[in-house]
């Protein structure tokens, strides 16, 4: 069955609605965020996941990330698209997306890139410019942003 009605009666239920929730529907399918956005009528905050795989290359442009804004309000690239590509942050900034890349881990660096977690997060927030991170690390990853009194 299809889970979208369901997921907004639970997140009715506990009080998730409107545009200003301090929450995001992260999604790799975006049938469902459409689904959710234009048949269903909610105004929650989306993200369209978007994975390295071929699969998501038409969504690796700038034309692609246009069509993702007409009904999301930002991505979760593989932190590697960025690696690859930095303007990718810029495409999206210019479509009106937020950019929150995926997976921030603590204990799987990339061996001879970075040499602290904390190294990977201020090149993607200093350098790419992303506006958050999808992180198994929270902890961590807010104790470097007051740190670096990032109020994102």
């Amino acid at each position: 069955k299809p889970m979208e009605k369901k997921l907004l009666d639970v997140l009715n239920r506990y009080g998730y609605k409107g545009e200003n929730v301090k929450a995001y529907i992260e999604c790799f399918d975006p049938s469902s965020l459409k689904k959710l956005r234009f048949e269903l009528g909610t105004n929650l905050p989306f993200i369209q996941l978007v994975g390295s795989g071929g699969s998501f290359s038409s969504m690796w442009t700038k034309e692609g990330l246009k069509e993702i804004s007409a009904y999301a309000n930002g991505i979760g690239p593989s932190k590697w698209i960025i690696e690859k590509n930095p303007a990718y942050v810029l495409w999206a900034h210019d479509s009106r997306l937020v950019v929150h890349p995926y997976t921030f881990r603590a204990d799987d660096l990339l061996p001879g890139v970075y040499q602290t977690f904390e190294q990977e997060l201020y090149r993607f927030y200093f350098v790419y410019n992303v506006d958050g991170v999808i992180t198994d690390f929270a902890d961590k990853a807010v104790q470097f942003l007051r740190a670096c009194r990032i109020k994102k």
